[in-house]
Formats: C-alpha cells, sequence, structure tokens
C-alpha cells in the first residue's frame, strides 16, 4: 500500500494496467468510478489498479474494434503492457457482427463485453432487484434508468456514477453475470 514501510522505506505498489476501450464518454465515465470505487473501498493488495481508458467516440462495431485495437497497441508501446485489455461496446448494434469483431478483438487478447442492450442497460443492472432486467431497446433501458435515477443525463459525470453505484453493486450484478462483465470484475479485483 502506497505509504507503506519495509525495512524503513516506503513501499509503492505496481498498478495494475488494465486496457478498457468503451464506445463513448458514459463508458470511460463508468470506467473511471469503477477505477476510484476499487481503489476506494478493496484492500491494499488489490487496491491499485489503473483503468487506461480510451474513449472509442462512437461509430460502427467493426470500426471500434479497430480503434480499440490500435490505441491498445498505441499505450503499450507508450507506456508498456497490460494485464489484460476490454472493449465495452453495446449489444444492439454489436451482436449482428458480434463474430467479426471478435476476430478483430481477439488476436489481440482484448476480450468483448457486451452492454445489454447498451450502457444505460448495464447501468441498470447495478440496481437492487435490476440485476436481471432485460429492456428491449435502448430507449426501455434508459426509462427503467430514469425510475430510480430521475435526474440521470447521459453522459454521466464520474461523482453521480460513484454516487450511485457502489462496490457492492458492482459484486452483486457481477455475481448474477457470468459473461465477459464478471471477468472484468474479477481482473480488477472487485469479484
Amino acid at each position: 500500500m502506497p505509504g507503506s514501510r519495509s525495512r524503513g522505506r516506503a513501499v509503492i505498489l505496481k498498478r495494475r494496467r488494465i486496457f478498457v476501450a468503451g464506445e463513448g464518454v458514459s463508458e470511460t465515465s463508468f470506467l473511471a468510478a469503477v477505477q476510484e470505487i476499487a481503489n476506494g473501498t478493496l484492500g491494499a493488495d488489490v487496491a491499485n489498479v489503473h483503468l487506461v481508458r480510451e474513449d472509442l467516440k462512437g461509430g460502427d462495431p467493426l470500426s471500434m474494434a479497430k480503434k480499440a485495437v490500435s490505441a491498445a497497441r498505441r499505450d503499450a508501446a507508450n507506456r508498456g503492457a497490460h494485464r489484460s485489455l476490454w472493449a465495452f461496446l453495446d449489444a444492439d448494434r454489436t451482436n449482428p457482427v458480434k463474430a467479426a469483431v471478435e476476430a478483430i478483438l481477439a488476436p489481440e487478447g482484448i476480450r468483448l463485453v457486451l452492454q445489454n442492450p447498451c450502457f444505460e442497460g448495464l447501468l441498470l443492472h447495478h440496481f437492487v432487484g435490476r440485476e436481471r432486467a432485460m429492456p428491449a431497446t435502448c430507449a426501455d433501458a434508459e426509462a427503467a434508468l430514469r425510475t430510480l435515477w430521475p435526474t440521470y443525463r447521459k453522459p454521466p459525470i464520474v461523482r453521480d456514477i460513484r454516487d450511485r453505484v457502489g462496490v457492492e453493486d458492482l459484486r452483486r450484478y457481477g455475481r448474477i453475470e457470468a459473461a465477459d462483465y464478471a471477468d472484468f470484475l474479477s481482473a480488477i479485483g472487485i469479484l
């Protein structure tokens, strides 16, 4: 833990660099909040997580997958290797071309996390009683989210996410979600 002492010297834990690309500002805000939650609530053995967040600035799923690969390569060349690599994309647009997206990401070791059906659906799943909600459309997901968070605005700011989603919310949904999102939470030490 930063500030700990070993034989009179401070011990500085090496950051666990994890690359995470997201479709846009909403995802990168969420990921910044997740990093703050992890580093603020977990023990010293896991509390030095650094999510290298990349805003893919939207587009079609195939072009975003290619941007994620380029960004991950560039960051690794400039700053060093990543412990793991992830891309958060909306399921509603990615599912029709999922195999092609994974064919772009997989050779680079980037795991795909599908937000079902979109970012608001992923965020909704962190609220008690909504972990298994399956909104049919992004509009449905946003409407359901607004019943729990009436002042929700897109893109959300980190503080607002952090004020509404805590480590137990991440863990609760992560235990239910058997897909790549649970693996992502495990990689950063939350599960």
